[in-house]
């Protein structure tokens, strides 16, 4: 079949006219912030939100309960899912995602992660960090990012580097509260860390100049305090991180390790840092 010249040009105008047409169509989110709830080893989907004919638990596979209306209708969840039943209309049940990876848990985590099978070469970023760079935090006050739990990989920024990573909380008991300071970890306590931290620090940058992985943390540092160079205690003149306000805002104390009162300017920034 032979095209012509004139005959590609048009069709292909038109077919770009098209998808332009479709791409402004398509609805803009309100959403202004994402709740990622990772039931790891958790309820299967026929038992939840994916109901299927009841089975024996022997010969007859499907689910183990019962199943109930929803509030769309035709649809059914388990029977034990009473009070989201009714609220079923103002969710999206997306029950087409299916994968090749076979006996790999990890994995095919990875893929719920980030969307992307794992590669060779690229790490993907997983969903927290790829809604973190277009939506940044909601103040300064708290990060764009939180995991509670452990860390995992699955979990990480990929390639969009560590600026858009995560604060993790092991203390999933006490919620946000897992950011404060343990009771026994006293300011002073707090301002010996923080100096063998940045001795280390240096001795490592001596050994290893121009080291990737402490650059991005300064531009992580950077992008939270605009002004660092001023960054310093306007009562002891005392700078990162022999000044330890660190945790002073989470406290809601500006009392330096020195005992003097700190600039409200500089603990916001410190707590920025974190």
């Amino acid at each position: 079949m032979s095209i012509s010249r004139r005959h590609f040009l048009q069709t292909s105008t038109a077919a770009m006219a098209s998808a332009a047409t479709v791409e402004k169509a398509l609805p803009k989110g309100k959403a202004d912030a994402c709740i990622f709830l990772w039931l790891g080893g958790g309820a299967a989907h026929v038992d939840t939100f994916d109901p299927k004919v009841r089975g024996d638990g022997k010969k007859n596979a499907g689910s183990y309960y019962g199943s109930i209306d929803a509030a769309i209708k035709g649809e059914k969840v388990c029977e034990h899912l009473k009070l989201s039943a009714p609220l079923m209309d103002r969710a999206v049940i997306v029950r087409s995602i299916t994968h090749d990876i076979s006996g790999e848990h990890a994995a095919a985590a990875n893929l719920v992660h980030t969307g992307r099978k794992p590669s060779g070469t690229i790490l993907y970023p997983a969903i927290g960090s790829i809604v973190s760079t277009q939506l940044g935090a909601k103040s300064e006050e708290v990060p764009a990012y939180v995991v509670m739990g452990y860390p995992s990989i699955i979990r990480d920024p990929g390639f969009l580097g560590a600026k858009y990573g995560y604060i993790y909380l092991t203390q999933t008991e006490t919620g946000p509260n897992g950011l404060v300071r343990p009771p026994d970890v006293d300011l002073n306590r707090e301002d010996r860390r923080e100096t063998l931290l940045a001795k280390l620090r240096e001795s490592y940058l001596k050994r290893n100049n121009g080291d990737q992985v402490i650059a991005q943390q300064d531009a992580i540092r950077d992008s939270s305090s605009p002004d660092r160079a001023s960054s310093t205690c306007s009562i002891c003149s005392a700078s990162p991180p022999h000044c330890a306000n660190l945790m002073a805002a989470s406290l809601g104390s500006a009392v330096c390790s020195r005992g003097a009162s700190c600039s409200p300017e500089f603990v916001s920034s410190r707590f920025r840092t974190i």
